[in-house]
């Protein structure tokens, strides 16, 4: 998926790129976008100066023409419209008829006026932009006197709107393959109707998002390795060790749903063990997942992860040695760089940053992306790799169990491998929720079977494998029938 549309750097060298700091030409950005909408008004002189000063920027960064061009298109209208309303709003000496609309000459002034301001603002950020990488200008902002609110905002809000664009991107495709040559009417209305359809699934992400942040202890500040504190009393956290599992009676259902998610559900599991948990689509499997640490309120019965119970007194505790890893890596990956998103969860519960990032480090080692330059945004990476390091924004942690829900969806089967080998070699208690059986059993031995929200099956993969019946029943098979050859087909 290409974003070259979103992100305009370039790596280019450049009299100014060479010269200033991203924190500097963040200012830069700033001070000229200010000073172009801040200006007394009819202060033309001064504008003409400001535009002497922005097209010598340009040169000096050597950004093209073409670049400039394409953003102001996409920005401009939104200054224009309010805009081309004051020729008929300001009063004064009518230059210009339009049928019944009469245009003043104080009115075009300031349309223009407003037209050159805006031209001039959003070329300086443009520059600006074009020569620094954007997660460069957002840990830039540390140095830009804003609330904390604000910077995580656009912190989140930069890697959101990929997320957003690569489900428009995908949605627009199926679209067009659907539509085919419809008229143009015909089109605009549709792509409409997938505008509308993204903001509601925006919601969705964002809930999901917000799961993934609390899992790993997020408590309201978004903590970035610049803004922690670099020397503090250390993170006491022995190399992690498996815990058990209690699960007693559990029940919970949905709001508005006919049915319960979970029917009295009952599973121990002992420190270190590997379970798989199986079972169809909607069965109740990645809402069992949700009660591990918390995200999820159980209405019925109770959970304890190594003798802690699981409730809003012991939440920290818990989602610290509990890693919970969702079925969408974007949802997993929140923040401007890979290094940030795997340091994540030792920021929030306390750890200095320098401490934060050896531990990011390391988890990235060990699930193979050590090659990879940590700075990068999740964007940028593959399905496989952003499997792998969703997997290490928990291992960051030295979580005490492992808790992953479909690690294997939308994989080839050298990511299926990898991932399962990665797996299989963690020293702490695993779950694992899928509906593939096979690659369950090359992780577990032990297999949990949940259906319509009730414990089914429990007992050893090899048992579970072994019962067809017991599969097809529960809407499960294995794919051993696509060896089978095609039967030949007669006209």
């Amino acid at each position: 998926m290409g974003f070259a549309h979103l992100d305009r750097y370039a790596d280019r060298a450049s009299w100014l790129s060479s010269r200033t700091t991203p924190t500097q030409r963040l200012w830069i950005a700033i001070v000229a976008a200010f000073a172009a909408g801040l200006m007394p008004p009819g202060a033309w002189r001064a504008l003409a100066v400001l535009t002497v000063v922005v097209v010598a920027g340009a040169v000096a960064a050597r950004v093209p023409a073409g670049t400039l061009a394409r953003r102001l298109v996409h920005a401009l209208p939104f200054f224009l419209l309010p805009a081309l309303a004051l020729p008929f709003s300001v009063p004064g000496p009518t230059v210009l008829e339009l049928g019944p609309f009469r245009a003043s000459g104080p009115g075009l002034v300031k349309c223009a006026e407003i037209v050159v301001r805006a031209t001039l603002a959003v070329t300086a950020v443009t520059i600006v932009v074009s020569i620094t990488r954007a997660t460069d200008l957002l840990n830039a902002l540390d140095a830009v006197p804003l609330p904390r609110l604000v910077k995580s905002s656009l912190a989140l809000g930069y890697r959101y709107v990929y997320v957003l664009n690569d489900e428009y991107e995908r949605t627009s495709r199926a679209l067009r393959s659907r539509v085919g040559r419809a008229s143009k009417l015909r089109l605009w209305r549709a792509r409409a109707s997938v505008l509308a359809n993204l903001f509601s699934r925006a919601h969705n992400r964002g809930m999901r998002i917000h799961a993934a942040m609390l899992s790993r202890g997020h408590t309201g500040q978004l903590p970035t390795l610049q803004s922690a504190p670099h020397i503090s009393p250390a993170w006491s956290d022995p190399a992690a060790v498996a815990w058990d599992i209690e699960i007693r009676g559990l029940g919970f259902g949905y709001p508005g749903a006919r049915t319960p998610a979970l029917s009295d559900v009952s599973v121990s599991v002992a420190a270190g063990e590997h379970v798989a948990i199986v079972g169809p689509n909607g069965a109740g499997k990645s809402t069992l997942l949700l009660h591990l640490n918390g995200i999820l309120e159980p209405s019925a019965g109770s959970i304890a992860i190594g003798g802690i119970e699981v409730i809003p007194d012991n939440l920290s505790e818990v989602r610290r040695r509990v890693g919970l890893v969702f079925q969408d890596p974007d949802d997993q990956l929140f923040m401007p760089t890979l290094l940030e998103d795997v340091a994540f969860g030792p920021l929030c519960h306390g750890s200095p940053s320098a401490d934060a990032e050896a531990r990011a480090r390391q988890a990235l080692e060990s699930v193979g992306l050590s090659h990879i330059d940590a700075h990068r945004a999740a964007h940028h990476l593959s399905g496989g790799e952003k499997r792998r390091a969703a997997l290490a924004t928990v291992l960051s942690m030295d979580p005490s169990v492992l808790a992953l829900d479909e690690p294997s969806a939308a994989l080839d089967g050298r990511g299926r491998r990898q991932i399962a080998e990665i797996l299989r070699a963690r020293p702490q208690t695993l779950l694992v929720v899928t509906h593939d059986v096979e690659f369950a059993a090359a992780i577990c031995s032990r297999m949990i079977l949940i259906d319509e929200g009730r414990l089914v099956f429990d007992g050893e993969t090899a048992e579970v494998l072994s019962d067809a019946k017991l599969l097809l029943s529960h809407g499960l098979e294995l794919a051993s029938w696509l060896h089978q050859p095609a039967k030949e087909r007669r006209p």
